[in-house]
């Protein structure tokens, strides 16, 4: 079948974008002037501790460098304590982890660093474990909707990731020691100043991820009954290298980021039987991810600008089974995904009155899987899909009567996708967007939205997860319709001694897609299930008696199967908890020594209720960390201790699956 017209429009949108950014990047290098930064790419830009001035219209978060720099963290573990979110850990360092929103899918998240989208083109799904938290600025998460600017909505918003970028000569060597065998170091060099900077960072880190657990033959996970045994072939090893270059004048900014991830690990499988728990030995996964993004901002006049923007990301897994310990029915599985975005857009200038975007958008995926017989030797593929993707944009906000305003976006996405399993070609047209009011005065913020959202299937569910999970053509995009209500009090902005914040969501989502079993003995992907989600988060904070500080967050969560899948009244979302919580005490001390600077010292609980996991229960559970750190120690030098889960609670995210207990890590850094 013949390519539809807007394929070859996306073709010539895709070659304008990067003709545009090469005459850009030749603009910047021989662009002599020194001017100040006036389009801000990176820095703090929150209004409150805990919410981001991208777009105060939608519930977000903040995550920052200082939460950031704890030694051996996450990013699991830095989203898990933030209100609306449920992380799900299937081990220690490095194991496969993912997030969800408001009781969404992890696939229903958007998860983006520096332009690019995280998920992979099989499940749609982004393995937090992948993250950079070490070369990481700040991380944003967007709850219910995406923010102003961002192309897509999806029925678990946004999570974006900034990359370090520095406007400041210095340099950084950093190493870390922990529990189970972990060590990393790495070494971070910028120089410049506001107009022109350059960052680079090179980072490597291994751990044998040999904890112990409780084995009880899967009858308990309270942690209180049988022998105690020690996770085997959970090692890993990475290398992580880091580049970003920023370039800003009166007339234009532009930000360029490149990226090399290599990481080989072992695959554990900890599977309930009814004699013991059996584990994998032989079974190990290499992944690796180039990221190349570039994105420009260009000023037309005082009151408009155009923005273009270029990425590629490209990613690759290969998991070995010589012994088919991980019942894949394949000795050796191999993903291969290439993603390239491009993108235009006219903008005006954020004012007292409002602002609005128009945008174009172009996409290019390509997903390879292998599934072969021997673990070593060469296999044709089995799949290979292709997605093209047109995307259009409009958003805008305007101000309506003194504190009230308005505000609205709207997409439209047409897909085409095909694989080599058929001969048929599938076009797709989805429109999603939302609208509401806002009400911005000094000392406080509300807004409502009401959206509609779409999550258009993987290219691995349409056409293929696995040798025994079959694909299905004729999948329709996962759609929903959300409404939130929420509101904020920050007398003072950022620097507020107390803030509040309060939102009642609810969301309604159908042909939600599954894996079911047929009758010829393989299962495949259907839109079956259909979800009913409702929830109420508290977030707040006070800064009065310095120099405490305290934070806490509260989730109510009412995430409902109505289709009853399993028959009778409609279940509980499995793996989502009902109720989570969590309290940050933190002491932040001055000290303005000439061999010391500051002494801080954080206590971090985190509660989780009980979790619906089918055939069992995750029980409720908790974990309590304490972090110290001496930061200007001898001038020059940050020194850090976090001792996690102190109390050694069992805690579980999949059944039989068990997280690390008790565990020690410590990091010095010296700056120049």
């Amino acid at each position: 079948m013949a390519a539809p017209w807007w394929v070859s429009l996306r073709r010539h949108i895709t070659l304008i974008g990067m003709v545009v950014l090469l005459q850009l990047l030749l603009a910047a290098a021989v662009a002599r002037a020194q001017s100040n930064l006036e389009v801000t790419i990176t820095g703090d830009r929150a209004l409150t501790p805990s919410a981001s001035s991208r777009d105060d219209t939608v519930a977000s978060s903040v995550v920052r460098r200082d939460r950031l720099a704890a030694p051996g963290v996450e990013a699991a573990d830095v989203l898990r304590d933030l209100p609306g979110v449920q992380v799900r850990q299937s081990g220690g360092l490095a194991a496969p982890s993912t997030l969800g929103l408001r009781g969404a899918n992890p696939n229903q998240t958007a998860a983006v660093i520096a332009g690019a989208r995280m998920d992979d083109e099989l499940t749609g799904v982004t393995d937090l474990s992948l993250f950079p938290v070490w070369f990481t600025n700040r991380i944003e998460i967007f709850r219910g909707a995406s923010p102003f600017g961002f192309d897509r909505v999806l029925p678990g918003g946004v999570l974006l990731v900034e990359p370090r970028s520095d406007t400041q000569t210095q340099g950084v060597v950093r190493v870390e020691a922990g529990s189970f065998g972990e060590r990393a170091a790495h070494v971070i060099a910028s120089s410049g100043d506001e107009s022109f900077s350059v960052t680079a960072g090179l980072r490597a880190a291994a751990s044998d991820n040999d904890y112990p657990f409780s084995n009880n033959q899967g009858q308990d996970m309270s942690g209180n009954q049988g022998q105690t045994d020690r996770v085997r072939n959970a090692d890993f090893s990475s290398r992580d290298v880091w580049l970003t270059a920023s370039r800003c004048t009166p007339r234009y900014a532009l930000e360029v980021v490149a990226n090399r991830f290599e990481r080989e690990q072992g695959v554990p499988k900890i599977a309930l039987q009814q004699i013991a728990f059996q584990q994998s030995k032989q079974a190990r996964a290499e992944s690796a991810r180039d990221l190349w993004a570039a994105r420009a901002i260009v000023s037309v006049d005082q009151a408009h600008e155009i923005e273009a923007r270029f990425n590629v990301l490209a990613s690759s897994i290969l998991v070995r089974d010589p012994l088919g310990e991980l019942a894949l029915q394949a000795r050796r599985v191999d993903v291969d995904t290439i993603r390239s975005e491009s993108g235009l857009a006219l903008q005006s200038k954020p004012n007292a009155n409002g602002r609005w975007r128009l945008s174009l958008g172009v996409e290019e995926a390509r997903l390879t899987r292998v599934d072969a017989r021997d673990a070593v030797l060469f296999a044709p593929p089995d799949v290979v899909a292709t997605r093209e993707a047109l995307r259009g944009a409009a958003a805008a906000e305007a101000r309506l009567v003194g504190p009230l305003g308005i505000h609205g976006q709207a997409m439209s996405e047409v897909n085409s996708e095909r694989a080599n399993t058929s001969s048929e070609r599938h076009n797709l047209t989805e429109e999603t967007g939302r609208a509401g009011l806002h009400w911005r005065q000094t000392s406080w913020q509300s807004w409502f939205n009401l959206t509609r959202a779409a999550r258009p299937p993987a290219l691995g569910e349409r056409y293929g997860l696995s040798v025994s999970v079959f694909g299905n053509p004729r999948l329709r995009p996962e759609r929903s319709l959300g409404a939130e209500l929420g509101a904020r009090f920050a007398p003072h902005g950022y620097s507020s001694p107390v803030w509040l914040e309060a939102v009642s969501f609810a969301r309604y989502t159908t042909d939600a897609i599954v894996i079911v079993p047929t009758t010829q003995g393989h299962a495949t992907a259907v839109n079956l299930d259909t979800t009913r989600v409702l929830g109420l988060e508290f977030a707040g904070g006070a800064r009065v008696f310095k120099p405490f500080e305290i934070e806490a967050n509260l989730t109510l969560l009412d995430p409902r199967q109505t289709s009853r899948l399993f028959g009778g009244q409609a279940q509980l979302i499995p793996l989502q908890s009902p109720a989570t919580a969590s309290t940050v005490l933190r002491m932040r001390q001055p000290i303005e020594r000439e061999n010391l600077r500051t002494l801080m010292v954080e206590a971090r609980l985190i509660w989780e209720s009980l979790r619906a996991a089918g055939v069992a229960n995750l029980p409720a559970q908790s974990s309590f960390d304490l972090d110290f750190a001496l930061l200007g120690l001898l001038q020059y030098t940050d020194f850090r201790v976090r001792l996690a889960n102190l109390f050694g609670v069992a805690r579980y995210d999949f059944v039989g699956y068990p997280l690390p207990g008790r565990s020690v890590h410590s990091s010095l850094e010296v700056k120049w």
